[in-house]
């Protein structure tokens, strides 16, 4: 795909014992080529969604630990954190802020933080309750304390926004009230970055699946079928951060089916 290609995936699996499934967690650094006044000459933007992830080590003993391997697969595609010009957050749960800053200072000294609106409202609420701000699961910070350092940093998008050539962002609320999904565009290529739309491909094929989380369950699920239906294609290219291993796939429909593969 040209104009803006996924150039790191950074995957870190997490096996809580009480759990029936791994939890993988992931983020994506695209880099574009562009010419607005956020690339000069010698050095392309790069805009990450959700490249901050926080989750405990895999047997949940030591709370709030923060993983280094986005950095480390950062640096395996040539890219230090100083290059990355834009971090869109697709939505403000803990596990997808986490590297947002590190020890009260931002990770992305030079990069724009994006964030829907009403999330950025929900989640400057004190009083949360300790599910939505992570503390149920571990979290040292909640969503609230971990951006703090870089607040005035972040620049609140409302409704759908195009953030470079070929790279859109859209609304998708429900299991927050301003989950936002990331559009990638060439000519009639799409690549969908789903955030927490959904946490597994098997909810893009069977609408009676659905993750626990969700701020507004019935507003998700509606979410969910629109972006299932976004998805289904020969051209179309799929993921989201907790998908296995962070891969790809496409939604394949047929008459009352639907199937999904890997690439």
């Amino acid at each position: 795909m040209s104009g803006c290609d996924p150039i790191a995936r950074a995957v870190e699996r997490t096996d809580a014992p009480s759990a029936n499934a791994n939890n993988a967690l992931a983020c994506t650094t695209l880099r574009c080529d562009a010419d607005d006044d956020r690339a000069n000459a010698s050095t392309a933007a790069r805009a990450s969604t959700d490249i901050s992830t926080t989750w405990t080590t895999p047997n949940h003993t030591r709370p709030g630990y923060i993983s280094a391997e986005p950095l480390e697969h950062l640096a395996l595609a040539g890219v230090t954190p100083e290059a990355v010009t834009d971090v869109v957050f697709t939505h403000l749960h803990f596990d997808h802020v986490g590297w947002a800053t590190n020890e009260d200072e931002p990770v992305f000294v030079n990069a724009t933080y994006r964030a829907h609106a009403a999330d950025l409202e929900y989640f400057d609420d004190p009083q949360l309750d300790e599910y939505q701000t992570g503390k149920l699961m571990g979290a040292v910070l909640t969503p609230r304390e971990r951006l703090a350092p870089v607040r005035d940093r972040i620049v609140p998008f409302d409704g759908d926004v195009t953030l470079a050539p070929g790279v859109d962002i859209r609304s998708a609320p429900g299991h927050t009230p301003g989950s936002a999904v990331v559009v990638l565009s060439s000519g009639l290529d799409r690549a969908l970055l789903l955030g927490d739309v959904v946490h597994c491909p098997v909810e893009l094929v069977d609408d009676e699946w659905a993750a626990i989380g969700d701020v507004d369950p019935v507003l998700a699920r509606r979410t969910r079928e629109l972006w299932s239906a976004e998805a289904a294609g020969e051209r179309t290219i799929t993921a989201a951060p907790h998908f296995p291993g962070m891969e790809m796939g496409r939604l394949l429909g047929g008459t009352g089916t639907r199937r999904w593969i890997f690439t």
